[in-house]
């Protein structure tokens, strides 16, 4: 027993020397081998890199097309201006023409349902939209009343008049549509002045009457109708039937002031009956 223990132990050391030599000889030969240089190195092939060393080669096929100027990229296309509205057309041209100045100041007032706005301002840009009109739609500080923009208040009225006398049905929202000549303060003074100028729109043939509508306003109508009627210079008066009407529409501190034959002015209770 003592014999086969002493070969087993003989045979491992030899196999142990035999590895260590082999390993001892492998770093022999790695010291030996001369060290490869950084040029030597670049002159690797780069099939026999890694995937991530390999250097990135880009196609031009791949490369981002150069950014090309907002005018380049119009004149490749042909982009076309979009059409003006007619409103929009009114209001071209040079800034002292009176439908510039317009456009910064409402010209009509519509009365509609204070509790339907919604549909009433919708309403009104569909009956505009009929006549193929547009208008700048704005909320007035008074429940059920808009300001519109238009550009040409009166004759856009005409045609709402000859539209609710055809079609009343049409007009569900909307009561009364006036235009509106000057806009001014709250103020007698200032009123009377607006009103004495407007009046020479009145010829001396003519005859003529004042109405009033006045919202937030805590004078009295019979005193604002004789200290404004006291400036026209017109002697015939017809309350019945009248060729023009002189409204003034008082909304809290502005007033909106105007003269009108019959077929400019639109309230849609009289056709509804």
């Amino acid at each position: 027993m003592k014999r086969v223990k002493s070969r087993k132990t003989a045979v491992s050391r030899r196999a142990k020397s035999r590895s260590t030599r082999q390993k001892q000889a492998s770093h022999a030969r790695r010291r030996a081998r001369p060290a490869r240089t950084q040029k030597a190195k670049k002159q690797i092939k780069p099939s026999r890199l890694r995937r991530s060393a390999r250097p990135k080669i880009v196609s031009a096929k791949r490369r981002a097309p150069a950014r090309r100027s907002r005018i380049e990229v119009m004149q490749t296309f042909k982009v076309k201006k979009p059409e003006l509205s007619s409103l929009e057309r009114a209001f071209e041209g040079s800034q002292t023409t009176p439908a510039r100045q317009l456009a910064t100041q409402p010209n009509m007032i519509v009365t509609f349902d204070p509790n339907k706005t919604a549909s009433a301002k919708a309403e009104v840009e569909r009956l505009l939209r009929d006549i193929n009109e547009t208008a700048r739609i704005e909320e007035s500080a008074i429940n059920g009343i808009f300001k519109l923009t238009v550009s040409d208040p009166k004759s856009i009225v005409k045609k709402m008049v000859e539209m609710c006398k055809n079609t009343p049905e049409k007009f569900n929202r909307t009561f009364h549509w006036t235009p509106v000549d000057r806009w001014c303060k709250t103020n007698i003074s200032e009123m009377q002045e607006i009103v004495k100028d407007l009046a020479g729109k009145i010829s001396e043939n003519e005859s003529w009457k004042m109405t009033i509508e006045k919202r937030q306003c805590d004078e009295h109508e019979r005193e604002l109708i004789t200290k404004l009627t006291g400036v026209v210079n017109r002697d015939k008066v017809d309350l019945k039937d009248p060729d023009k009407i002189i409204r003034i529409d008082i909304m809290g501190d502005e007033t909106g002031i105007s003269v009108l034959s019959r077929e400019e002015y639109l309230n849609v209770t009289r056709f509804r009956r």
